[in-house]
């Protein structure tokens, strides 16, 4: 493994215990898909620990950001870690995984706008662009390939208005006024989940 990439990895690896909570809501066995995927660990462990039938890896690496991720400090080797390594190191995870894991080079929202009507998505995990904007469009996109009684999980939604990350729980918020949808968990490491209304 790149230098590069395994310190970025020992800095992402302690938040995957925090995230077997959220994943423990997902049935075995069917289809998702987890939207930014970076490197891939997190991918590994939905694979090993949700058992999806199918799991769509989706990221649009150097699509969105050319040869090097942004500078997001120690998460990027402050701005040295290249996309291309993202993906490989993604790429050989997905290649390993138990189950159909497909790997798609692409943003979520079109990703998902070019999904032929018939499939639809048991969950959804979404990891990707975190500005208000963005997020609101992802959850909106995924509502329309959810079955009825899917779920949306995701990562950073952090109430706290001081967090940069602010704009993930605006539009959680913003989400569930406008759609048919409502939150089922918080946690306090910033994961969520939402569910369709029962009523």
């Amino acid at each position: 493994m790149h230098p590069v990439l395994k310190d970025v990895e020992a800095t992402v690896d302690h938040r995957i215990s925090a995230r077997s909570g959220i994943v423990q809501m997902i049935p075995p066995s069917t289809i998702g898909a987890e939207i930014g995927v970076f490197t891939g660990v997190f991918s590994e462990y939905l694979a090993k620990k949700a058992t999806p039938k199918t799991l769509f890896l989706v990221d649009p690496w150097s699509r969105a950001f050319g040869e090097f991720y942004p500078n997001w400090g120690k998460y990027t080797a402050f701005g040295k870690l290249t996309c291309a390594a993202g993906e490989a190191a993604a790429r050989y995870r997905a290649e390993r995984s138990a189950g159909n894991v497909e790997v798609i080079v692409d943003s979520g929202e079109s990703w998902l706008r070019s999904l032929p009507p018939e499939v639809k998505l048991d969950w959804v995990y979404l990891d990707a662009a975190h500005k208000f904007d963005a997020v609101l469009a992802d959850l909106t996109a995924i509502s329309t390939r959810l079955v009825h009684e899917g779920l949306i999980l995701g990562d950073d939604c952090w109430t706290n208005r001081d967090s940069k990350h602010f704009g993930v729980f605006r539009a959680v918020q913003e989400f569930c006024r406008t759609k048919p949808f409502e939150i089922v968990r918080i946690d306090h490491d910033g994961q969520y989940a939402l569910r369709r209304k029962t009523r």
